[in-house]
């Protein structure tokens, strides 16, 4: 079995980085239509992989104003075609509309009726820049300890508030992604199959633990945090081993990540059992619906992708 060394794991993620980001939306679409229940741990897949990103966004420049300017100018144009006709048609009033626009309901009222994983990516992004400087003045067991520190406080914070618990669980994910962007996080001259057997080994152990307590689905989501490194690690095994037609098909869902997110579940979802609704409460209904919205959602996604290339080109030009 091939062992990865620690100085290689930095590599391996940068090289198949569009892929993991294609896998882990795979995992977010099967779990909104009810087919994979810890889907969601693609949540965690894609925060990983962005604190990765946002690393050597902020190294190549560590201007704030322009990484900020950067973050919105990727994500904004995308959000609002999408969500201001949606909610155009929801509300009743100017104030519902901004409430529901600026996701604020969600935060607020803890209302899970928008796109929460824009406040959550926005949320990290605001505190990048920190984490960064914070991140460069820390040996690596100091990041090891700031990570289980993050990861305990925002537990606990997540308990006592409810509504931003979804939101604060998953922050360490997005700190343990830039954590693997420094240097002195990957050039240890050993192995790293130890370190990953233990880690699954103690996440299984934990798991066991949280089942038997009957405590597991209120911290699950903390679980998808914990093994997130070791998960991606064998997904980049996992994506070695396929054929170069699945491979592409990982890079290209995972240029489109986004608008996928957008789209699918509030938009395709419907629209696919409504077309599928002449099978009636059957077998086929379920199984046709869940196959037309993934179908009918990678080409709206490409043309809102192409529709937001133009405006962001557009607004950078400007």
């Amino acid at each position: 079995m091939e062992v990865i060394k620690v100085n290689g794991i930095r590599y391996a993620v940068e090289s198949f980085r569009t892929e993991l980001m294609g896998f882990a939306i795979i995992l977010i679409m099967l779990f909104h239509l009810g087919i994979l229940p810890f889907g969601e741990c693609g949540v965690d897949i894609f925060l990983f992989l962005s604190g990765f990103s946002m690393y050597h966004s902020l190294k190549k420049n560590p201007s704030i104003n322009h990484f900020y300017n950067r973050r919105l100018i990727r994500i904004l144009p995308t959000y609002l075609l999408i969500a201001i006709p949606f909610f155009a048609f929801q509300v009743d009033s100017v104030e519902d509309f901004l409430w529901k626009i600026t996701n604020l309901d969600i935060v607020i009222h803890g209302a899970m009726d928008g796109w929460w994983f824009i406040t959550m990516i926005l949320l990290c992004y605001l505190l990048a820049p920190l984490m960064y400087r914070g991140l460069r003045k820390m040996t690596m067991g100091g990041q090891i300890f700031m990570f289980c520190l993050l990861l305990l406080v925002c537990i606990v914070a997540g308990e006592n508030l409810e509504n931003i618990r979804i939101f604060m669980v998953r922050i360490p994910a997005f700190f343990l992604g830039m954590c693997l962007g420094f240097d002195r996080f990957t050039t240890q001259k050993r192995f790293v199959s130890f370190e990953i057997i233990a880690a699954v080994t103690l996440t299984i152990c934990f798991g066991f633990l949280l089942f038997k307590n009957h405590d597991f689905w209120i911290y699950r989501k903390s679980y998808y945090t914990i093994i997130v490194y070791p998960l991606v690690l064998s997904v980049i095994q996992m994506i070695k081993f396929l054929p170069v037609v699945g491979k592409r098909l990982l890079a290209y869902l995972g240029c489109i990540t986004l608008e996928l997110y957008m789209i699918h579940e509030s938009l395709m979802v419907p629209l696919a059992k409504y077309l599928c609704e002449f099978w009636g409460e059957s077998w086929l209904f379920a199984c046709s619906y869940r196959c037309l919205s993934i179908v009918l959602s990678i080409p709206a996604a490409l043309i809102l992708h192409q529709v937001s290339n133009k405006i962001i080109s557009f607004i950078s030009v400007r």
